[in-house]
């Protein structure tokens, strides 16, 4: 399994955080944080690494491949941090900084944990595994774009 690091760390950090989430019309729950390329490790990183690798750790997959975006800033430290989690838990596999994880991803054989749009379009084998973790596991409210929301006292047009 390839896990896109900052992809599902920053989604299940924001579930942490309460801020918003969206359950998108492709099932796959996306956080709207914005947060991407200016992300710093936070008080919540330490339980949200630590929800990812139970998970996987239940799953028993052969083995994991984190990748993380070089670009940006401690992105070689946190892959270090998930590398000594793994062995410490005996999750086998590596977590990795590279310049442009996507392209890593795209050529990889076997499961892509993303709610990515653009690897989910391109990868035959795709699981939300942070949305898991939001709505099975932790059970933490988002917003379903395909039900809006009801406003009681507001009707629609022409009512």
């Amino acid at each position: 399994m390839a896990v896109d690091g900052y992809n599902c760390l920053i989604t299940l950090e924001s579930a942490l955080k309460a801020k918003a989430l969206l359950l998108a019309d492709d099932a796959f729950i996306r956080d709207i944080s914005g947060v991407s390329g200016t992300y710093r490790e936070s008080p919540e990183t330490t339980q949200a690494l630590g929800l990812l690798i139970n998970l996987l750790i239940a799953a028993a997959p052969a083995e994991v491949l984190f990748l993380l975006d070089a670009p940006i800033s401690g992105s070689g430290k946190l892959a270090a941090w998930i590398r000594g989690l793994m062995a410490e838990r005996g999750l086998p596999g590596d977590a990795q900084a590279v310049k442009v994880p996507e392209q890593v991803m795209v050529g990889y054989r076997g499961i892509i944990a993303t709610s990515d749009t653009a690897l989910i379009d391109q990868s035959e084998q795709v699981f939300d595994l942070a949305g898991h973790l939001i709505a099975k596991k932790l059970r933490i409210p988002y917003i379903d774009i395909k039900k809006p929301p009801s406003m009681p006292g507001v009707r629609g047009l022409g009512a």
